[in-house]
């Protein structure tokens, strides 16, 4: 069964037989890897994750036929989530590199404002890290999945963002005093 992700609708995941290194990965066959397994087709030694999209997976999964369905994707769906995760970012990151160019050159022409400007961006990132951390906690997301997110270890992200009762807000977007 394909995995979709509300923030991703141009990906959608699924497992697909690996039957020997370096054999394509049939996207289109509408036959889940399950059909593969000896009886019914040749049996399938291997799942590779691949998106829609043209990426395939970095990890070769191979079958363990005493665990469920859902145990044997685990890995190949967390690996295609964070493939479609990054792929969503895509567009923010070209947004995020003509900020820091522009912020660069404004070091440059007017100082005082760049340090305006870089004290807007520093809170407002903290408050966007509070707030992601608190939604990502609330989707079910372990200490240790936010702190890799941040770069951060899980006790970091748990000291910074696990206080009880602290519950992050996004602000209205700052507007820089000039």
């Amino acid at each position: 069964m394909p995995w979709n992700s509300a923030n991703t609708a141009a990906h959608t995941g699924a497992a697909k037989p690996q039957f020997r290194p370096g054999a394509p990965l049939a996207w289109h066959d509408p036959r889940p890897w399950t059909y593969f397994d000896g009886e019914q087709a040749p049996a399938a030694p291997a799942l590779r994750a691949i998106c829609s999209c043209g990426w395939v997976g970095p990890t070769v999964h191979v079958i363990d036929r005493t665990r469920t369905v859902e145990q044997n994707e685990k890995a190949l769906r967390d690996e295609w989530s964070r493939h479609a995760s990054e792929a969503a970012l895509e567009p923010a990151n070209g947004v995020l590199t003509e900020l820091i160019a522009m912020l660069n050159r404004l070091t440059v022409d007017d100082p005082r404002a760049a340090l305006t400007m870089a004290g807007v961006l520093e809170r407002a990132s903290r408050d966007l890290q509070a707030a992601a951390a608190e939604s990502a906690r609330a989707a079910g997301d372990s200490w240790i999945v936010v702190g890799a997110a941040l770069g951060v270890s899980k006790q970091a992200a748990h000291e910074r963002f696990g206080k009880p009762g602290g519950k992050a807000r996004m602000r209205p977007g700052p507007t820089p005093e000039a």
